[in-house]
Parts: C-alpha cells; structure tokens; sequence
C-alpha cells in the first residue's frame, strides 16, 4: 500500500535544503525526519520539473507544486459491473463455479473486466450484503 505523501512544508523543506544550502540526501532526511529514499525522490522528481533552485518562482505556489508533485494518476472507469443476483443464480447447479462465470464475463467484457480475484472479493462483498432469509413453507 502506497504511503500518504509529505506535507508541502516539507516538500519547500527539501528543495530549500537541497538548493540553497547544498546539503546531501541523508543530511536533509536526518534533519527533517523523513527517509533517504523519500528526498532522492522528490529530488528526482524537481529535477524533472527544471526546479534546480532556491528561491522558488512565483509560478510555483502550493497550488501548483501540488498538482507537479503529487498529480495522481486517473483511474480507468470502464469497467463493467457484473449483476450479483444473476451471478448467485446461476451458481446454483453443482458444476457451475465462480471461476467459469468470471471466465464467460470476461469474454462478454474484454474491453474492461476484473481480475479473477477481485471479482471473487466484490462477489463475497455483495453477498455479506444480503439478507438471509429461510422460506416457510405453508
């Protein structure tokens, strides 16, 4: 699991560290309470964005270092949704399993699918979900 990302302070911190007093990666990690790997990373990434001094430019308020720095990259949203009933349905015969439903979803879905796993998990997800009933007979 990725790690939340450093406070802009910090982020001013290691670029004034780095640029304006000529300090080494471990120097500014031991000073600032942050890993080695951390500094060499947002260092890489200043490098890349031409920020090779201190002070910043004016361009380069929170704002816009937020979106240099820290921009996500975009989800892709197409994924289709298999219907959990259907799917509950039609594992009712003995030979039927998760594994050929999610088999025959992913070939109605090639363009965007689950994974086998995570099919499963959202599948085991929907079904804590539901209400168990017994039917009386009457």
């Amino acid at each position: 699991m990725p790690t939340a990302p450093i406070s802009m302070r910090k982020l001013k911190e290691i670029l004034r560290l780095k640029y304006s007093c000529k300090l080494s990666h471990r120097q500014i990690a031991t000073s600032l309470s942050v890993s080695p790997s951390i500094v060499s990373k947002y260092a890489c990434k200043s490098a890349e964005l031409d920020i090779t001094y201190w002070p910043l430019d004016e361009k380069w308020d929170d704002h816009a270092l937020q979106q240099a720095f820290f921009k996500t990259k975009p989800r892709l949203k197409g994924f289709t949704i298999p219907d959990w009933s259907l799917v509950q349905q039609e594992l009712r015969p003995k030979t039927m399993t998760l594994l050929l439903l999610w088999e025959e979803y992913k070939e109605r879905h090639a363009e965007g699918f689950y994974s086998y796993t995570h099919f499963c998990r959202q599948y085991k997800a929907w079904l804590k979900c539901q209400k168990p009933s017994m039917r009386q007979k009457s």
